[in-house]
């Protein structure tokens, strides 16, 4: 087993309104707003080791997202149960897998009730894998 696939360390926060989750991301690439009016609550389990990091994000309320993948980073994503969310300009169904672009930014609209999960693996990581499989050129798009 890859040693830099552990420690795993967990991180998990219940947020009674969206300005105190808006908060503690501070610093993140991306930005959620809250659309729908009322105290709307937010569920966040992150999980993280050196090279990978995956988080779970659930909203009471709809949200719209703007945001970019983290520099160095491959981004990927599902959304769960939801119909009506949109990404980039895109109707999304559940369990369809989302590839944040490593060069734009992205947006989306999600409705109540929306799960997101996302996985981020270090570009070395997913170069150092994929040359081990013998695909070529896999992190150069």
């Amino acid at each position: 087993m890859n040693n830099n696939l552990l420690p795993i360390k967990e991180l998990s926060f219940e947020f009674d309104n969206f300005e105190e989750f808006n908060e503690r991301i501070r610093g993140w690439s991306t930005k959620f707003v809250q659309v729908d009016r009322g105290l709307a609550s937010v569920t966040m389990r992150h999980r993280m080791t050196n090279d990978i990091n995956a988080l779970d994000l659930k909203f009471s309320h709809s949200t719209t997202t703007l945001g970019a993948p983290e520099p160095g980073r491959r981004v990927f994503g599902m959304v769960d149960k939801v119909l009506g969310c949109s990404w980039c300009g895109y109707d999304v169904t559940p369990n369809q897998i989302l590839r944040f672009d490593v060069h734009e930014e992205f947006d989306s609209f999600t409705p109540r009730g929306f799960v997101a999960r996302t996985l981020s693996v270090d570009e070395k990581l997913v170069a150092s894998v994929a040359e081990q499989l013998g695909i070529s050129g896999f992190v150069d798009y």
